[in-house]
Formats: structure tokens, C-alpha cells, sequence
């Protein structure tokens, strides 16, 4: 029985074990509550009113925040899937941004160049190249070579930022001057304003980082030390953006043992769910789990090397996704950089994640 199933299930059994207890009309109170909640209260619900977005266009303070430079491989981007994702950047409502666009489509799908120069034409802030398509960390660098912003994020071409995504960036940065942010994510499937599943994280949480990659979208970071640690390595193509991660943050703490990314609590990018997306699951990718098993690997080896008697399979690692079964010591991206990570069982109680500290 599916998930889907078992639920509906669940509450038809709920429905008669409440009518028999308090009633008919108490079952009929309570199921009309579901209903508005479940079919209509998701709508925009994590959207800001059009008051609140007019206020942030007209904020003068949003000319002095941090530029920041989206960059956005494309590849063979179905036309309706671009031209959304175009629109939400340059519908933005803080002009601190560059949209850097890398395209790599093969010659059935021209299109996709036409349509951006066209954007290109009318927008200065859009910056565009084709490429030879060498993979998605490699053409990711590639628009990455286009940036002028302090600030880096990396966005998916079929995706869309929310309207405020920029201005609550920018607000941040500017305040805090934090190396390194990210922020809560929606799913969709038609429009990003009926959203059908949020992903609110957690604030920095070393531990669970290494079993998934929570911080996936909205990521952003200083491009000083994207540029230090040479970027997106392509040998992590499927799980890049959690290896680019692991290593901007040991970077940061390689300086700052107590340096972390910041958490910003808003719903600032809708991940699209298709067919070809790791949105849905890691299916679409297969190759996703030992990308993400290299970067943890790596990770380890270099920061002390995997516990001596660790296998050389870290268990099963995705993108967004668990590693049943990896154990991390308590002292993980420490400043002196003698951190283990190896392959056991997870304690009892280690939650989504099975992690478990090492006391």
C-alpha cells in the first residue's frame, strides 16, 4: 500500500471512530476543517502579500545590499520551464542581482539561446555564454567565470525564485555579513503558488549535513571562497552542490572553528517536480548516491582520513536523501581538522538522517 493510500485510510478510520465517540456533527465540523486546510488553505501560503512585496521594491536600503550572481547552467531547458525561470529573476523585487547563464544545449534546441538573448538584449544584468557541455559542475564554474557579484547562488533552469528571494538575501547578508546562507524551499508542480510540500530545515546542523544534502536551494555564498576552493568539482557531478557545500564550510572553519551558514526562514525557492528532476526522488539520477558518497568520503580523507576499519562503501548516500547507517564524531568540521567520519550503525532514535555522535 502506498504512502497516499495509507493515509486516506488513516482518516476514513479516524472519521468513524469520532463519529462514534462525539457524533455526527462533530465529525462533520472537523472534516469541513480539513478541507479548507488541505484544498485551500496551501494556496500561496508561503507567498508575501502584494503589499508587502510593493514595500520591498520601493526600500531605498535595498540599493546598498550585496550584489549577488545567479548561476545557472542550461541545458536543452524546456521553453516554458525557461521563460518562468527567467521571469522570477528579473521579477524580483530587489535589483541587486546578475543572472550568469551558462547554456550547453546541443543544436536541437537552439531555442534556448535565442529566447536568453532576447532577455539579454533587454536586460544588462544577464550575462550569457554557450558552452561545450562538460557536466554540471563544470558548467557551472563556467557561469561562475561570469560573475561580478560578492555573493554567489546557484539556481536550477527550470526552477523559480520567489519574488522576495533577492531582497531577503541581501537584507541578510548586509546585516550580518555572513560568509555563506541558505533558506526553506517549496515543491510544486504547476504554479509555485500551490505548492504541495515545504521543506523547512533546520538551522546549522553539521551532523545531518553530512547524511543529506538539507541545505540544497537557496544557497548562497561569497564568491571569494567559491573562487578559494576552485568551485564545483566535476568527479561530484549528481551530488556537486552537497560537495561544494561540505567544502565551503570547512573552509569557513578552517579559519572560524565556530563559523556556520546562516539560516534565513523563509520559503525563497520552489523546486520544480518533473520526470528529470531530483525534486521527486533520486530515480530520475541514479548516479546522484555515489557522487554524494564521494563527497562525504572525501571529505573525510581530507580532513584525517576514514576510521581504519571503515568499508569502503559509506552506506547509501542521495542528495536530499538519508545515509542509513553513517556515524560522525562529535568534533566534525573542527578547527583542527582531525574529524572521522566512518560507517556504523546509526543509534537508535537518529531520526530522518540515522545519525548518530560518537561520544
Amino acid at each position: 500500500m502506498n504512502q497516499q493510500a495509507k493515509r486516506i485510510k488513516e482518516l476514513f478510520g479516524y472519521a468513524r471512530t469520532l463519529t462514534k465517540e462525539q457524533g455526527i456533527g462533530t465529525m462533520c465540523v472537523r472534516a469541513a476543517g480539513f478541507f479548507k486546510r488541505r484544498f485551500f488553505g496551501k494556496r500561496a501560503r508561503y507567498w508575501p502579500s502584494n503589499m508587502a512585496l510593493e514595500a520591498q521594491r520601493s526600500d531605498p536600503a535595498a540599493e546598498t545590499f550585496p550584489i549577488i550572481s545567479i548561476l545557472t547552467p542550461l541545458y536543452n531547458t524546456p521553453q516554458n520551464f525557461l521563460t518562468e525561470f527567467l521571469d522570477s529573476v528579473e521579477n524580483q523585487t530587489a535589483h541587486n542581482w546578475q543572472l550568469c547563464l551558462a547554456d550547453a544545449s546541443d543544436d536541437a534546441h537552439t531555442y534556448v539561446g535565442e529566447l536568453v538573448q532576447k532577455h539579454v538584449a533587454a536586460n544588462p544584468r544577464i550575462r550569457y555564454v554557450k558552452i561545450e557541455n562538460k557536466g554540471i559542475a563544470a558548467n557551472t564554474n563556467a557561469a561562475a567565470r561570469l560573475a561580478q557579484g560578492e555573493y554567489l547562488a546557484l539556481a536550477d533552469h527550470d526552477d523559480i525564485l520567489a519574488p522576495h528571494a533577492i531582497y531577503c538575501m541581501g537584507k541578510e547578508l548586509q546585516k550580518t555579513g555572513a560568509d555563506f546562507a541558505y533558506s526553506d524551499e517549496a515543491l510544486f508542480r504547476k504554479s509555485p503558488k500551490t505548492a504541495h510540500v515545504a521543506h523547512f530545515k533546520p538551522d546549522y546542523a553539521p551532523e545531518y549535513l553530512m547524511a543529506c544534502n538539507y541545505i540544497c536551494h537557496l544557497a548562497v555564498f561569497r564568491k571569494s571562497l567559491f573562487d578559494a576552493i576552485g568551485g564545483e568539482r566535476p568527479e561530484c557531478d549528481g551530488a556537486q552542490d552537497h560537495d561544494l557545500f561540505l567544502r565551503l564550510i570547512d573552509a569557513m572553519q578552517a579559519k572560524d572553528a565556530n563559523a556556520a551558514p546562516l539560516h534565513i526562514p523563509q520559503v525563497l525557492y520552489y523546486w520544480r517536480v518533473h520526470a528529470a528532476s531530483t525534486s521527486g526522488g533520486t530515480a530520475a539520477k541514479p548516479y546522484v548516491e555515489k557522487a554524494a558518497q564521494k563527497a562525504v568520503a572525501d571529505l573525510g580523507a581530507d580532513a584525517g582520513g576514514l576510521h581504519p576499519g571503515a568499508p569502503a562503501e559509506l552506506g547509501r548516500a542521495a542528495c536530499g536523501r538519508a545515509y542509513p547507517g553513517i556515524s560522525v564524531r562529535h568534533d566534525v568540521f573542527n578547527a583542527r581538522r582531525t574529524h572521522t567520519v566512518y560507517s556504523g550503525p546509526a543509534a537508535a532514535g537518529g531520526g530522518r538522517a540515522g545519525t548518530a555522535l560518537e561520544q
